[in-house]
């Protein structure tokens, strides 16, 4: 096992439950430095490193940070929340768990320092000759995975009312591939942020509903009986578990199916490890499960989805697959008036695995998610820790490849999530109002979204000699 994944500490909940809660603090300013602190020199090389992917003219944020004429009159406020941490958003507690991520965007302790002090200084140009050369964006109409090599519409655009409660949508649609297709990258592009909450795809599987379930051990009547019968009682109540957020039909065909992911706020276009993506067969369908939220004003919504292939040819050695798991049964959640409450939620591997990302997801009364792995040994490791969840940021975390998680067959998946619902939530539209399940925003979710890779016996054991063998390297080195 990786060193990043450390033992889960006693009265873990309790110690997590006491951090939520106290009020956030600034990062203090740094040493002092002998040369002021200049945008051309010390600011631009950050926003170029951390900012500029949404802050650029066309993309997702309200301001563009590309020069210092678009940066000065932001400045104060790019302090604020730098210093709150708020901005780049990223959640990862870094107390616990791993801390090595493909797309971590956040800031270290200097850089925001940096910051601070160029604001505190009068937030001062500097010399030209000091300016970084621009970092350079490919032109890709909107698609951070380059120029898609496919995309999907929906049938039709779809026209959302002013004034009304939230609209469930599920649609189907042809890819049109005459041969089977690797995609290597996908990304799921709203084409009304106003209106769009968010939306799933994944394909649509052929053959028997519950095909490729897999099971631990011995394959015998009696388990897949069982595993059916607790797939069908998930489904029955309402819960999709792949593809889809809970509450919709599922997308992809239940936990371990494909998944193309989801569009949340946030999350941009994905690339998918090396020697692993989704299979796209010939003549294949892929279900697109749409939530959208009225504005306050008539709106219509045209949502795409972009994949970029494989070569032909090129067959990856594993299948992404995916899984969405929360407190079961979903309508049992109870989070009283001035309340805050923890609730947990499971999802069994049934063959050794590599984690490939977890993503949070909870609504407005949302506090906290940690991902924990309980291994058939009874060893408890916390994997990761979001202890200042965001809705308006529903981030997927995707772990770095000499971090991300192997676990054994059997090992269960254990999401320990906090819902507050005080006046001492921002977020929280009405502290005195009673809130259960519901897939509208102003009800509430406790669960998380992971994608994985499944391993064979051989590969497994192969690959957890080879991280062990490193980890005893690393620790004789720091002896």
């Amino acid at each position: 096992m990786s060193t990043e994944l450390k033992y889960r500490p006693s009265l873990f909940v309790a110690v997590v439950l006491t951090a939520l809660f106290a009020s956030p603090h600034a990062v203090g300013a740094a040493d002092n430095v002998a040369r002021p602190v200049t945008f051309t020199k010390d600011v631009a090389p950050i926003l170029q490193a951390k900012c500029q992917r949404c802050h650029r003219m066309g993309d997702m944020a309200p301001m563009s940070l590309m020069t210092y004429q678009e940066t000065r009159p932001w400045a104060r406020a790019i302090k604020q929340k730098v210093s709150k941490r708020e901005m780049p958003p990223w959640f990862i507690d870094r107390t616990v768990g791993i801390q090595k991520y493909k797309n971590d965007d956040s800031l270290t302790d200097a850089q925001i320092a940096t910051i601070a002090n160029w604001v505190d200084a009068g937030a001062p140009d500097g010399n030209p000759a000091d300016m970084p050369p621009a970092k350079a964006f490919a032109s890709n109409e909107g698609w951070g995975i380059g120029t898609p090599d496919l995309i999907l519409h929906k049938p039709k655009p779809f026209k959302m009312y002013a004034q009304g409660s939230d609209w469930w949508l599920q649609e189907t649609v042809e890819t049109g591939l005459t041969e089977d297709r690797w995609v290597k990258a996908v990304q799921l592009r709203p084409g009304n942020r106003k209106i769009v909450h968010h939306f799933c795809a994944g394909p649509v599987p052929s053959g028997p509903r519950n095909a490729g379930v897999g099971a631990v051990g011995p394959q015998d009547r009696y388990a897949q009986e069982e595993r059916e019968a607790a797939l069908e009682e998930r489904n029955l109540s309402g819960e999709g578990v792949v593809g889809a957020a809970a509450g919709q039909q599922t997308v992809g065909g239940g936990i371990g199916a494909g998944s193309l992911g989801c569009y949340l706020p946030g999350r941009g276009g994905v690339f998918f490890s090396e020697d692993t993506g989704v299979l796209l067969k010939a003549g294949s369908k892929v279900s697109i499960g749409f939530h959208y939220s009225a504005s306050g004003e008539e709106a219509t919504d045209d949502s795409s989805i972009g994949v970029v292939f494989y070569p032909k040819g090129v067959t990856p050695t594993h299948a992404v697959k995916g899984g969405f798991f929360q407190k079961f049964p979903a309508f049992e959640l109870d989070i009283p008036p001035n309340a805050r409450v923890t609730n947990d939620a499971y999802m069994q591997l049934v063959k050794p695995t590599r984690l490939l990302s977890f993503q949070p997801h909870m609504h407005m009364r949302g506090s906290a998610l940690v991902l924990e792995a309980i291994l058939p040994t009874g060893r408890v490791l916390t994997i990761s820790g979001v202890t200042n969840y965001n809705f308006g940021w529903q981030l997927e975390y995707v772990y770095d490849d000499d971090a991300t998680p192997l676990l054994p067959a059997g090992t269960m998946l254990h999401a320990i999530v906090v819902h507050d619902n005080t006046a001492e939530n921002r977020f929280n539209p009405d502290p005195n109002r009673w809130v259960g399940y519901g897939q509208a925003s102003t009800e509430e979710m406790a669960g998380s979204f992971v994608t994985y890779i499944e391993l064979a016996d051989e590969e497994y054991r192969k690959l957890a000699s080879e991280r062990r063998a490193r980890q005893r390297t690393s620790l004789t080195q720091q002896d």
